[in-house]
C-alpha cells in the first residue's frame, strides 16, 4: 500500500522537474530618483546662512565649520517631520518637500551641531515660473533652478514657510527652533 501513495508523488516530482521554466519577465527600468530638496553647504559658504534679518541663528563665531555627511542628514530628516508636529507646526512637519534646506555644520563649545535653514518651495518655483513667462526681465539669479544650492539669499519675513533650527547629531536632540517674522 505504501508503494502505491509514493508513485504519485515521484511522478508528480518528474513532472515538475521537466516543465520548462518560465519565461522571465524583463526588469522594469529604474524609476530616477526625485532631485534632493536639500543640500550641505560649503564651510567656505557656510557663515553666510548665519545671516538670517528677522529670525535668530547660530552666530559666524559658532565655527569652524564642517560639511555633514549624507548619513548625518538622513538621521536629522528621519525625526524632523515628528519633532515639528510635536511643536505644533504641522504645516512643516507633514510634508517637508514644501521645503528647500540647506545645512551647515559648526561647532559650539566643541560639540558638533548642524543648522538647517528651510525656505519655502513655492516661492522659488513661482519665481522660475516667472522666469519662463517673463525671459529676460527678472533678475538672472532667480532664473536659476540651483540658485538655492547657494546662500547668497537672504529672506526676511515671510513667516512660516522660513525656517531654522539646530540639530546635535550625537544625541538626536533638535533645538532653537525659530521662524522668520511676518
Amino acid at each position: 500500500m505504501m508503494r502505491f501513495l509514493l508513485l504519485p508523488l515521484v511522478l508528480l516530482g518528474a513532472l515538475g522537474c521537466s516543465a520548462s521554466p518560465s519565461p522571465k519577465v524583463p526588469a522594469a527600468p529604474p524609476v530616477p530618483a526625485a532631485p534632493r530638496r536639500w543640500v550641505v553647504i560649503s564651510a567656505e559658504e557656510a557663515p553666510n546662512v548665519f545671516v538670517q534679518c528677522s529670525r535668530p541663528a547660530p552666530r559666524e563665531k559658532d565655527g569652524p565649520f564642517w560639511a555633514p555627511s549624507a548619513a548625518e542628514i538622513e538621521g536629522l530628516e528621519a525625526g524632523l517631520g515628528g519633532y515639528l508636529r510635536e511643536k505644533g507646526h504641522a504645516k512643516q512637519g507633514d510634508d517637508l518637500s514644501r521645503f528647500y534646506r540647506q545645512y551647515v555644520g559648526f561647532v559650539r563649545s566643541g560639540r558638533k551641531l548642524i543648522y538647517l535653514n528651510a525656505f519655502s518651495a513655492d516661492e522659488l518655483e513661482n519665481d522660475l515660473r516667472l522666469c519662463r513667462e517673463y525671459p529676460g526681465q527678472m533678475p538672472k539669479d532667480l532664473c536659476d533652478p540651483d540658485e538655492w544650492r547657494h546662500p547668497t539669499t537672504i529672506t526676511c519675513d515671510g513667516g512660516d514657510d522660513y525656517w531654522g533650527l539646530e540639530y546635535d547629531p550625537q544625541t538626536k536632540d533638535y533645538s532653537q527652533l525659530a521662524f522668520n517674522g511676518e
